[in-house]
C-alpha cells in the first residue's frame, strides 16, 4: 500500500500529537491522562474499513511516542521511562479500543458521542481493574473498598482522558476529511 503524501503528512501530525501531548501533561499529575493517544486507536478503527493504515495505526503511533519518551529519558529530559513493566497491557487496551472504533465506521451523532465517552470508560475500568488485580505495589486491599479506592483514585486520569478524546478525535476526523479526502465535513469519514 502505498501513501500519498497527503496521509504521510496526516499520520505525522497524530505522531506529534499524542508526543507532545505526552511530553506536556503525563509528567503534571493535574493533566495527566490527558492524551491524544485514545483518540487516534478510536480514529483508527474508524478508518479501517477504508484504509487498512487503521488497524495498525495506533500502534505504531503509540509505539514511535514510547521510544521518543525513552529518548528523552535517556537524555536526562524527561522524568519517565517511555519503556516500562506492564506495558503490554496498555498495547492490548489500545488494540481493544481500536476494534472498538470500528462501531464508528458508519455511525449516527448518538453513535459517535456514544463511543468518544464509551473509549476512555472502558479504558478507565479495565485498566484499574487490572491496576487492583494485579496490586501492582500500590496497596490497594483485596476487596471491594480496594478495588472502589483504586477507581476513586483514578478519576482525574479519566476526567482528563474523556476530555482529550472529545478534543482530539472530532479534530482528527475534520484534518481527515480535510486533507485526505478533500471534503470540509465530519459526516464524509462517518458515512462511506
Amino acid at each position: 500500500m502505498k501513501l500519498r503524501k497527503q496521509e504521510i503528512l496526516f499520520y505525522s501530525i497524530l505522531l506529534i500529537v499524542t508526543v507532545v501531548t505526552k511530553i506536556i501533561c503525563a509528567p503534571n499529575i493535574a493533566l495527566s491522562g490527558f492524551s491524544a493517544i485514545f483518540s487516534v486507536a478510536l480514529f483508527g478503527g474508524m478508518i479501517a474499513k477504508q484504509n487498512k493504515i487503521g488497524v495498525i495505526m495506533p500502534l505504531v503511533v503509540l509505539l514511535l511516542s514510547d521510544v521518543v519518551l525513552q529518548i528523552l529519558l535517556v537524555s536526562n529530559l524527561f522524568p519517565f521511562a517511555g519503556f516500562y513493566r506492564g506495558q503490554t497491557t496498555i498495547y492490548a487496551l489500545i488494540v481493544l479500543l481500536t476494534l472498538f472504533g470500528l462501531i464508528l465506521n458508519k455511525p449516527s451523532t448518538s453513535r459517535v458521542i456514544a463511543a468518544v465517552i464509551s473509549g476512555p470508560t472502558l479504558f478507565f475500568i479495565v485498566s484499574n481493574f487490572l491496576v487492583w488485580w494485579k496490586n501492582g505495589g500500590l496497596g490497594y486491599t483485596r476487596d471491594w473498598n480496594g478495588l472502589m479506592t483504586c477507581y476513586t483514585a483514578a478519576l482525574p486520569f479519566y476526567k482528563n482522558s474523556l476530555i482529550a478524546t472529545m478534543v482530539f478525535l472530532p479534530s482528527f476526523a475534520f484534518m481527515y476529511n480535510k486533507f485526505v479526502i478533500g471534503s470540509k465535513t465530519l459526516a464524509t469519514v462517518t458515512n462511506k
